[in-house]
């Protein structure tokens, strides 16, 4: 009897569990970086979010996105509720603004946790469907083929990732600020974990998550990343755990610089309510950024120019 329940989960388990089929070889993806320290927009108004990202965005970014097809890639890790996943509401905000802001197609898509797949129930759980029509068209990692990347880590040497990478001009991570029982915290670079085929995460878990985590931007690193943080996620993670308001909002064009920012905020959060467990004031002592700042040259990234509304 066991033995038939064993194949029965098998059988029913999603295809790209089942076995892990590459369709070809690519190079890293390359974010557009410009020449200057990185840019990180911080707005902490509520009321004027989209008018501050406006002004900064025009500085900054919009020749980037203008006229390109994008994919945001948001967090649909599971179908827990912000800020463990996307925020329906905001997700629709923000594709507007970036309709508004004259882009090309847009395209939003995840591959959700082992556990939680596939992704397209997840979505339909927390009414994504509903909140992408008429601006955008909904995809998911699970059902699309796979490439794999050789990258130059110190725990990676390839990382299998979409191909639909390769098929649009420019990336957007949109994901959360929130705590994480494994990898400390799951803010800008623990996103691009989304992109990793879901049996490579199952190996990718049992060490070194937080290095591992940072080396997966060498295959895939987005152009932009926005960090949701309205509301926080301050102990437990990534599916539950204690919240609390935070409103803010985060934009940066390097992950790096975008989670040495986020993390301290996350910080003085934890601080705030007496939930500091082992998190440390100096971002580049948690294993995340440590191993960031040596994968990049911290002076890339840590001098970022620091926008304020």
């Amino acid at each position: 009897m066991k033995k038939i329940l064993r194949l029965v989960r098998k059988q029913m388990r999603p295809k790209v569990l089942k076995n892990k089929q590459v369709k070809g070889t690519a190079r890293p993806r390359q974010a557009l970086l410009k020449e200057r320290p990185p840019a990180v927009l911080r707005i902490s108004n509520s009321d004027h979010y989209w008018t501050a990202v406006e002004s900064a965005w025009q500085q900054l970014w919009a020749n980037w996105f203008k006229g390109q097809s994008i994919l945001v890639k948001i967090n649909l890790n599971s179908a827990d509720p912000y800020p463990a996943s996307t925020c329906p509401v905001f997700l629709r905000e923000f594709l507007h603004f970036l309709q508004k802001s004259g882009a090309g197609e847009i395209l939003v898509g995840d591959c959700s946790a082992v556990n939680s797949l596939p992704t397209r129930r997840v979505a339909r759980r927390i009414g994504l469907d509903v909140a992408v029509a008429g601006l955008a068209s909904l995809v998911f990692f699970d059902e699309l083929e796979w490439v794999e990347v050789a990258i130059p880590g110190q725990y990676l040497d390839k990382v299998t990732v979409p191909g639909l990478l390769y098929e649009v001009d420019r990336v957007i991570n949109l994901t959360n600020l929130k705590t994480h029982c494994l990898a400390d915290y799951s803010l800008a670079l623990k996103a691009a974990v989304g992109y990793m085929h879901p049996l490579e995460r199952i190996s990718m878990h049992k060490d070194n998550l937080q290095q591992k985590t940072v080396e997966i931007n060498l295959a895939v690193m987005a152009d932009l990343t926005v960090i949701d943080g309205r509301m926080a996620m301050i102990s437990g993670g990534p599916a539950r755990g204690a919240t609390c308001p935070a409103d803010l909002l985060l934009i940066g064009d390097h992950p790096a610089a975008v989670d040495y920012q986020a993390y301290q905020e996350l910080y003085r959060l934890k601080q705030q309510h007496n939930c500091l467990e082992h998190f440390r004031e100096n971002p580049l002592d948690m294993p995340q950024l440590e191993h960031a700042a040596r994968v990049w040259p911290v002076n890339d990234w840590q001098q970022y120019q620091l926008l304020q509304y």
